[in-house]
């Protein structure tokens, strides 16, 4: 899809450029890191075209930002090669997931099946301290999670539904969950949550 900056061929939806979407998981992002004794090292599924990426990249020590189109990622190693960042091609489905201490995905789920989801949560890799989930969820707390759909470019709001980890099919369990932000926006709320694993 066409950036509307015309900066980058590449462009991920107003969810990673809105500011109003954007600035307060910056700004939550920052702080909750910033916060901890000592830096961490990330590693982003489904890092897109990087707007967001690029600006939390000083909360860590170090920052692995994955994404499936090998394409997105080359442009990406060119054009963000001033940031200390290493990019890699990853399907969370099928590939190993490198190594870190926070897992970073960004409204990146909503958009799998139950079955890939499943492949995924099955396959985190131990040594991880928490993963920061944001998702895209209808803005009643009765809603239906977890609604199948096939993989692809919709997701779950339409039909009233979001991705939740803790409930069935997954039933993740976590150490804690904590609910950091919350922004209303398209019908639903796009919610980010930390979760320690």
């Amino acid at each position: 899809v066409a950036s509307p900056e015309n900066e980058s061929p590449f462009y991920s939806g107003p969810g990673s450029s809105d500011p109003q979407i954007v600035d307060p998981y910056v700004e939550t992002v920052q702080r909750f890191f910033a916060s901890l004794p000592t830096k961490k090292k990330a590693v982003d599924l489904g890092c897109g075209d990087f707007r967001v990426g690029s600006r939390i990249v000083d909360s860590f020590d170090s920052y692995t930002a994955c994404d499936v189109v090998p394409e997105l990622i080359l442009f990406n190693r060119r054009y963000w090669q001033h940031l200390p960042v290493e990019f890699s091609v990853v399907d969370l489905v099928k590939d190993e997931i490198p190594t870190g201490d926070v897992l970073i995905l960004r409204q990146v789920l909503q958009h799998l099946s139950n079955d890939d989801i499943s492949k995924f949560t099955q396959s985190i890799p131990r040594g991880f301290s928490y993963l920061l989930l944001t998702e895209h969820l209808p803005s009643e707390n009765d809603f239906l999670a977890n609604k199948d759909k096939a993989s692809g470019t919709d997701i779950r709001l339409g039909s009233g539904s979001g991705v939740v980890l803790t409930q069935q099919p997954f039933n993740m369990n976590f150490k804690s969950e904590t609910t950091l932000l919350s922004v209303p926006q398209f019908g639903g709320s796009i919610v980010t949550t930390l979760y320690e694993l």
